[in-house]
């Protein structure tokens, strides 16, 4: 696909024919809008019933799947980190040892995901309390649902948001500041069941906020699957960005 769009861009200066940015070019990362001005490739600019820019932009985005995904098993033992005494054991990663942003937010999705786990324990233990209930554990158990609807739905609306997509560094800290907007808003439910259950001394509000907070930290996940769909909205904008390589490279992008 590659080889043949190259061809095509550079072939002939023919009415009909694709005469403008190379897309080998835009594969190589460089910036699409400047190559639209300043390489308008060897027939002199866009010929009469070439195809528009976003078009070069699905060509050069054949390249936007082939990013190197680090897994899970990393960020997964450096979430377990958070468990005392043993967590210090699992933590075999050399602090000079760089990492990539896509594992920076994985690490921290599992420390979410273990922090859910050690406020489990909280609950049970206050459930488990020889004392009144000041609020009946049904108006708790309706509040803590109230509560997280309205979070999962929050976590829904700031998927939809568009990112930025100036420069690498630019989509970087879009992405990342999702990534934390829809984190912040998915844990709410479990600190409203955790105080629930203290009031209501029953289990259920916790195992309730708990578990939509656990649905809402899976849907922000950054799974390859969440990538690759957030590269095809990019392209949908007119970004020629590819996502998945400024996650996985070790080096922080230019502004």
């Amino acid at each position: 696909m590659r080889v043949a769009a190259h061809e095509t861009a550079r072939a002939s200066s023919e009415p009909g024919r694709y005469c403008g940015p190379d897309p080998q070019a835009l594969v190589a990362g460089e910036d699409p809008q400047l190559l639209a001005r300043s390489d308008p490739g060897a027939c002199g600019g866009f010929a009469s019933g070439s195809p528009p820019l976003r078009s070069v932009y699905r060509l050069a985005m054949d390249g936007g799947a082939d990013f190197k995904d680090p897994g899970w098993s990393g960020p997964l033992r450096r979430g377990a980190t958070l468990v005392p005494f043993v967590g210090r054991l699992l933590d075999r990663r050399s602090d000079g040892d760089p990492e990539s942003p896509l594992v920076l937010v994985r690490k921290i999705l599992a420390a979410f995901a273990v922090a859910l786990l050690g406020l489990l324990w909280v609950a049970v233990a206050l459930a488990s309390t020889e004392r009144e209930s000041t609020s009946p554990a049904v108006w708790s158990i309706a509040v803590t649902a109230a509560i997280g609807l309205a979070s999962f739905v929050g976590v829904l609306l700031i998927r939809r948001r568009t990112l930025a997509c100036g420069s690498d560094k630019e989509l970087l800290g879009a992405y990342t500041d999702r990534f934390f907007a829809q984190m912040a808003a998915a844990q709410v439910p479990a600190l409203a069941g955790i105080v629930a259950t203290f009031l209501s001394v029953s289990l259920l509000p916790y195992l309730l906020g708990g578990g939509v907070a656990a649905a809402g930290f899976a849907l922000a996940a950054p799974t390859r699957a969440e990538i690759l769909r957030t590269q095809e909205r990019l392209e949908a904008q007119g970004c020629a960005r590819r996502l998945g390589l400024i996650l996985t490279s070790e080096n922080q992008p230019e502004a």
